[in-house]
C-alpha cells in the first residue's frame, strides 16, 4: 500500500504542490508532532515493552510508518484525500497487530487513522454561512 502511496505523494505533493508542511502551535500541529515523535521512538517503546530484536518491529515497518506519515500529513494545511486514504486504511489493518501479535505499541495506528479521518471530514465539510 505504501508503494502505491509514494507516486500519489510525488504527484499531488511535489508536482502539483498540493502538499506543503508547516509548523505552529495549534492543537493539530502539536498532535502531529506527538505522532511523528511516537513513530520515531516506536522501537524504544517496543524495547520497553519487553520485545527483543528480531521479533521486535522497528521503524520502517508499516505501523510506525503509518504513525509517522499521519503526523506529517497533519502538518499540511490541506492534504488531498487520495494521500490520506492509504494511512487511514493501514491504520485499521495495522491496529490488529496490537491484538493478534501482542505489540502494544501498535495501539497507536488506529488513533492516528481516526485523527486523519477527523481531519479529512473537517477538510471536506462545507462551511455553513450565516443567513
Amino acid at each position: 500500500m505504501f508503494l502505491a502511496q509514494a507516486p500519489l505523494v510525488w504527484s499531488r505533493g511535489v508536482r502539483q504542490k498540493r502538499l506543503q508542511f508547516s509548523t505552529g502551535t495549534s492543537l493539530r500541529r502539536l498532535l502531529a508532532g506527538a505522532l511523528v515523535a511516537y513513530g520515531l521512538v516506536y522501537p524504544v517503546i517496543n524495547l520497553a515493552d519487553g520485545l527483543e530484536f528480531p521479533r521486535m518491529p522497528t521503524f520502517g515497518v508499516p505501523c510506525p510508518t503509518t504513525i509517522f506519515t499521519a503526523g506529517l500529513l497533519l502538518t499540511a494545511p490541506a492534504a488531498p484525500w487520495t494521500v490520506l486514504a492509504i494511512p487511514i486504511l493501514w491504520s485499521v489493518v495495522g491496529g490488529s497487530a496490537a491484538l493478534l501479535l501482542g505489540v502494544r505499541a501498535d495501539l497507536m495506528p488506529p488513533v492516528a487513522g481516526a485523527v486523519l479521518l477527523v481531519r479529512l471530514k473537517a477538510d471536506t465539510t462545507p462551511i455553513q454561512r450565516g443567513r
